[in-house]
């Protein structure tokens, strides 16, 4: 039996936020498997040490697979070949990735507007991979004429699975994927489909499934913040129901845990302090008062401040401090990949 499993939920890659830590309270919750940051192909091969740092990874986070980036087949044929040494159980091509400065340079979504090119660079990693799994992670692409085309393309060059975030390559955040497109996919190809987009809770997760025959789902920012996503997921194949949401005391266990691995991984310095603050702000987007919360840690520079602090607010939670104040715009700005804490 292949990688993927029948619903089997993953975490996604993401920038600057797919870290150890991060992916360390994902695999607790239930994350089938996980992936690092995504990577320039061409900075591995170049040695860059700020690329090839982001593919580190633990034993103990097997299994685990890694993203890279790029537009030639050459440097992501090579990039795999130097990366196989570390035994992922993955390797995906960034063929989704819509942002602007990564498509004019004819990465990401960019690629899937030229099949040719797409299919030498799926045969390339194939090559290179050996027995460890290849597979694609597009958009519909910036014409949905191509999608299908494309989707048989990376099938027929050994793609083991592929994820389908159905978007055009050009849709801001503010829009809604165009889910019947995975169920197209699916009906063309016999390799596994997963599903991404727009998926910010188990409830989401599992309608997702539903409505488009996925062979499983992908989660990227709905597990910021939210690693129960996972267990709720997994609670709800098992059971029928989902569990009730995590309560305050266990969200704060968690933060304070996540808080920890951030300190052992970077030490208390600006990195750490800026990924220890942007984590705790998302744990707590669903509670009130979070606008006090940036407020009083924003500015500290020990993870200890940030840590007595947290308690403080911990305890004013629980005891009805903010219980006037509205946390749906923050959800909503989360939504919309707006930097909530910028807000006040």
């Amino acid at each position: 039996m292949g990688l993927i499993k029948k619903n089997s939920i993953v975490l996604a890659p993401m920038a600057e936020i797919s870290d150890k830590p991060f992916r360390t309270m994902c695999r607790k919750y239930g994350a089938d498997f996980t992936f690092t940051e995504m990577v320039s192909a061409r900075g591995i091969v170049n040695n860059s040490f700020n690329t090839t740092r982001k593919v580190v990874f633990a034993k103990s986070e097997q299994p685990i697979g890694i993203q890279l980036l790029g537009s030639s087949p050459f440097y992501i044929g090579e990039a795999v070949k130097r990366l196989v040494k570390l035994s992922p159980v993955d390797f995906d091509l960034n063929a989704g990735c819509p942002v602007k400065k990564v498509t004019k340079n004819g990465f990401g979504a960019a690629i899937l507007d030229n099949p040719a090119q797409l299919k030498e660079i799926v045969s390339a990693m194939k090559k290179s991979a050996g027995d460890i799994s290849v597979s694609v992670k597009m958009r519909l692409g910036f014409r949905k004429v191509t999608i299908l085309e494309n989707a048989k393309i990376c099938e027929g060059e050994g793609a083991d699975f592929i994820t389908l975030h159905p978007k055009m390559g050009n849709d801001g955040s503010e829009l809604l994927p165009d889910r019947e497109w995975i169920g197209k996919v699916k009906s063309v190809v016999n390799i596994p489909v997963l599903a991404n987009g727009f998926v910010f809770s188990a409830e989401d997760a599992v309608e997702l499934l539903n409505k488009t025959d996925a062979d499983g789902v992908m989660v990227a920012r709905g597990a910021l913040g939210n690693p129960y996503l996972f267990s709720r997921y997994n609670h709800f194949l098992s059971t029928k129901s989902f569990p009730e949401k995590p309560k305050i005391d266990q969200v704060f266990t968690d933060a304070l845990e996540h808080l920890e691995l951030i300190k052992i991984e970077y030490g208390e310095n600006l990195v750490g302090l800026n990924s220890a603050k942007k984590n705790i702000f998302w744990y707590f987007k669903r509670f009130n008062g979070i606008f006090s919360l940036i407020e009083n840690i924003m500015e500290l520079q020990k993870f200890n401040q940030i840590k007595i602090e947290l308690e403080k607010h911990v305890e004013n939670l629980k005891a009805g401090k903010f219980s006037t104040e509205s946390n749906e715009e923050v959800f909503d700005k989360f939504k919309q990949r707006i930097l909530f804490w910028n807000l006040k």
